[in-house]
């Protein structure tokens, strides 16, 4: 493998802007240096943060033990001090992230060469290695929460879209309320003892969807594609479905209108049993690749098997 990313500019920048700007200083990550001097002025801001002592070039230099260190901080506060000290440090963090991932590429290229090593392990880890990153280094990452420019927009939203709710609705008015619809990027979970009818709310709610001109995915574990198509249909058409019942020719036409009707709705259905969270994530992944989805349905998760067969009482 090559030498790892090493970047001293960026690695200054960051240490500068801590300097300058000390509220962003508790983002400091002494692990995402790689030059010795800067990963310890880096882990002595971190120090004075949490004592609540004042960061300048003078005290990371004493809490050093390194006087001498005072002029090259000096320095870097001056060369870089017109940079944004949130940027800089994203920038170094998005550099640690990208030596993870050289590492992480290496170990499953060797993975791969070696014949003895089952390819559903290699991809399992490789996947797993890649959402922790993600989970580290994206979107979930501190949000400075003494800006609420977002929140100012949120509420000019609703002043300019009176009676309106953000996320998708769930046909429910007063689930609505609640929630403010459903948003994209969350999970809501539908819980309840046996038998109250959590996949039944589940299946208005998809319904009322696919009604809507909505592309839904739904995995169901416990039954299989017929038994939901089945369900859909009998709740659209209002006429039960099976059970040895004698159909009128009325109820015969209902029922064969309502199926044309949903004939046209944009509903993918995987009935895959025994699927491992890891076969989920890949085949959701797969079929947003093909067309965007609105809504993602599980029924139910407690069926769902660990990545490594571990109990889902883990």
């Amino acid at each position: 493998m090559s030498e790892p990313l090493i970047d001293e500019v960026s690695e200054g920048r960051a240490i500068a802007g801590a300097l300058l700007e000390d509220r962003w200083a508790a983002l400091l990550d002494p692990d995402h240096f790689m030059v010795v001097d800067m990963r310890e002025a880096a882990s002595k801001i971190s120090t004075l943060v949490s004592r609540g002592d004042e960061v300048t070039p003078y005290t990371v230099a004493q809490e050093m033990g390194k006087p001498e260190m005072e002029p090259t901080l000096e320095g870097l506060s001056g060369r870089y001090g017109s940079l944004s000290a949130k940027a800089a440090i994203k920038q170094l963090g998005d550099l640690h992230t990208r030596r993870d991932l050289l590492h992480l590429c290496e170990h499953a290229y060797n993975d791969a060469a070696d014949p003895s090593k089952p390819v559903a392990g290699i991809v399992t880890k490789l996947e797993g290695g890649v959402l922790s990153l993600v989970a580290d280094g994206g979107s979930g990452s501190a949000k400075d929460g003494s800006n609420f420019s977002r929140s100012q927009e949120d509420f000019q939203w609703r002043i300019d879209n009176p009676g309106k709710i953000r996320g998708i609705p769930t046909g429910f008015s007063r689930l609505d309320a609640m929630l403010d619809g459903l948003k994209g990027g969350k999970s809501y979970l539908i819980g309840a003892r046996p038998g109250i009818g959590k996949s039944a709310l589940a299946k208005d709610i998809t319904q009322f969807q696919l009604l809507g001109g909505k592309r839904v995915l739904t995995f169901t574990l416990e039954m299989d594609a017929l038994e939901c198509q089945n369900r859909m249909l009998a709740s659209v058409s209002g006429i039960p479905i099976g059970g040895g019942r004698v159909y009128t020719p009325e109820e015969v036409a209902k029922v064969e209108s309502t199926a044309q009707r949903l004939s046209r709705v944009d509903w993918e259905i995987d009935d895959t049993a025994g699927l491992t969270v890891n076969e989920f994530r890949a085949r959701a992944r797969a079929a947003y690749r093909k067309e965007a989805i609105d809504l993602i349905v599980v029924d139910y998760i407690q069926l769902m098997r660990g990545s490594e067969e571990r109990s889902r009482k883990d």
